[in-house]
């Protein structure tokens, strides 16, 4: 009786260390499963599931460690005269304080157009507040405003869904991520000094080059030449080698 209790009772101690080994592994699974989730999705273009003709909400992410970005895109039409207004917030897209995602908006681009299509007025704004960002699934997220934070004016919270499944970003966003980066760099940040960006090529795409240029009374200068990827990487081009050299990390 007593080496059958014995052998039962390792029977026991045996299959409850296995459930425990196996609660454990489950546990590691699923927070490797999470942070897996949480890296590869928000790297797309996505709408917002509430839109007409006349009030459009579009987001571009990439979600990243080092070089994340973000954009939400705002587009209301006025019903009266056909005008347009677009307003840009954009920033960086970083793992939240919880099961969230922490979009903090550093530049908001407000553009007013005509009925005709014509720029009325264009203003930029340095500005540091956050939204937070709840991922559904791969192909959809929920953006709330936090309580008590600063928050834009403009209404963008609500669910926004997968439409391109591939990163894209407008210049307004590539200007930013090229513009953090040369802040960012004392040699980049010294050239900046005098000299303006200037945009090459189509509004929202995959890769977007811009020139570096210094106006004098009687020519342009061009000091460089930068590629800004919608990964958020940024490349230089080198005249002497005739070759695209990475510069971030």
């Amino acid at each position: 009786m007593k080496s059958t209790f014995l052998k039962h009772s390792k029977k026991i101690l045996v299959g409850a260390v296995l459930a425990i080994g196996c609660l454990g592994m489950a546990s590691v699974a699923f927070a490797e499963a999470k942070a897996i989730e949480f890296d590869t999705i928000l790297k797309g273009c996505y709408t917002h599931t509430m839109r007409n003709e006349f009030y459009i909400r579009s987001a571009n992410m990439y979600k990243d460690p080092v070089n994340g970005w973000g954009e939400i895109i705002a587009r209301e039409e006025s019903g009266m005269d056909g005008s347009v207004t677009k307003t840009w917030l954009i920033g960086e897209v970083k793992d939240g304080p919880r099961n969230d995602v922490l979009f903090h908006i550093q530049r908001q681009v407000v553009q007013k157009l005509d009925a005709n299509g014509k720029t009325i007025s264009c203003k930029d704004d340095d500005v540091n507040y956050s939204l937070l960002i709840y991922p559904q699934n791969e192909y959809s997220f929920n953006v709330v405003k936090p309580k008590g934070g600063r928050v834009p004016s403009i209404d963008v919270g609500g669910d926004y869904t997968s439409s391109v499944e591939y990163p894209m970003m407008s210049n307004e966003a590539a200007l930013y991520v090229l513009y953090r980066f040369m802040n960012s760099t004392p040699v980049y940040r010294n050239k900046l000094q005098g000299a303006a960006l200037q945009h090459i090529g189509k509004n929202l795409d995959e890769e977007h080059t811009f020139k570096l240029v210094e106006h004098h009374q009687d020519q342009v200068v061009t000091r460089g030449t930068y590629k800004v990827n919608a990964d958020g990487s940024i490349l230089e081009y080198n005249a002497a080698m005739n070759k695209w050299n990475i510069i971030t990390k």
